[in-house]
């Protein structure tokens, strides 16, 4: 009976799937959707409030799945190509430039390293690439091989449906496994440690972990899929989709969460946050301000749950007038080790003001906060 299905699908099968081969987007609209909700998961509320407003009301997953949205519409044709790179078997990725998804997701980030020059129209078309293509760049078969096309032409059959390998990876096992946010986060519990290790910012670096599980997607019996291949394949998606989320949320916070945006108009930077004394921390609250002072000491608890780093700015603790706080999921975001590196400097920090326990604080999730004056 075994024999007889094999020749079955062989002659029969096989070539009638050959004949209409199914393209494919990474993840599909339901795996891009997790991938947005666990980014959302844990972004800051400024920074949320700043993509929310950008988007003018279109939601996150809508966000996350609109390039693939624009495939039908031929006056975006031009992103095609966007989404993917493909290299021969072996290969390592190098290059980090070019019409593909390596080269315009850094691009992306240099244009966002300057906001003021670009437009608001601007920031939200870089915003949207960034949702879906941080996710697609987290699909293996996105920086798969040219001879399959990525897995679009390798045709299979999954549980009896035709398909092909690439479409397996978008949809077909997540939906068979019925994942979602809460069943990927619970898979995938991470201590602030990992998170920030998984959450340091190198796209050239994703991508060639992403490729690292090629060998694993083509370990197949021929053009079946059975259940011991989803068993291997289902840690990997899981995996990847969680980084995918963690890895847009630090990128969303580090170039979005300073941006002010006024209604219908071009962004306001830090360029023009008022600059206020110190002592005025507190009448400021829920205000983002730049503050210049001296940090007189520091702390950084290694221990605690989020392991914050503490630098007391306008006098020693417990008589300082701000503080300025770093979690432990920031820190790599700090090209020098914070507790050391500012203690007895002179610098100037950007950030919302905060009250805690009576005290102002700003939180620094990123290093471009802190200018040494």
């Amino acid at each position: 009976m075994k024999s007889y299905f094999k020749s079955f699908f062989a002659i029969v099968l096989l070539p009638l799937l050959l004949l209409s081969p199914k393209t494919s987007s990474a993840w599909g609209a339901k795996g891009h959707g997790i991938v947005a909700e666990i980014a959302f998961s844990y972004l800051d509320d400024q920074t949320k409030k700043n993509v929310l407003a950008l988007l003018d009301g279109m939601n996150i997953e809508d966000a996350a799945n609109w390039m693939d949205a624009m495939r039908s519409d031929h006056a975006f044709d031009y992103m095609k190509p966007y989404h993917y790179i493909d290299l021969p078997k072996g290969q390592e990725l190098t290059e980090t430039n070019g019409e593909n998804i390596v080269g315009v997701l850094n691009q992306t980030l240099h244009e966002l390293e300057n906001p003021a020059q670009l437009s608001r129209d601007k920031l939200k078309t870089d915003l949207l690439y960034l949702f879906h293509l941080i996710g697609d760049l987290h699909q293996p078969l996105h920086v798969g091989y040219p001879e399959d096309k990525g897995g679009n032409t390798y045709q299979v059959s999954f549980f009896g449906q035709g398909t092909n390998l690439h479409h397996v990876w978008d949809t077909d096992i997540i939906e068979y496994e019925k994942l979602t946010l809460e069943s990927v986060l619970e898979a995938e519990k991470k201590n602030p440690k990992q998170i920030a290790d998984i959450q340091k910012i190198d796209i050239l670096q994703w991508a060639n972990d992403s490729r690292s599980y090629l060998n694993l997607v083509y370990s197949l019996d021929g053009h079946t899929m059975n259940e011991n291949y989803i068993r291997k394949a289902l840690p990997v998606i899981e995996s990847q989709l969680y980084n995918a989320g963690l890895r847009l949320a630090s990128v969303l916070q580090r170039y979005y969460r300073n941006i002010l945006i006024p209604a219908g108009g071009a962004p306001a930077i830090a360029a023009s946050i008022p600059t206020i004394d110190i002592k005025q921390a507190s009448s400021y609250e829920g205000k983002t301000v730049r503050i210049c002072d001296k940090v007189y000491q520091a702390k950084y608890l290694s221990s605690s749950n989020r392991q914050p780093t503490f630098l007391d700015m306008g006098d020693y603790y417990p008589n300082s007038p701000l503080t300025v706080v770093i979690f432990g999921e920031s820190r790599s975001n700090f090209s020098n080790t914070p507790e050391i590196y500012y203690v007895n400097k002179q610098v100037c920090i950007t950030g919302k003001i905060q009250i805690y326990k009576g005290k102002p604080e700003i939180i620094a999730d990123d290093q471009k906060q802190i200018e040494l004056k």
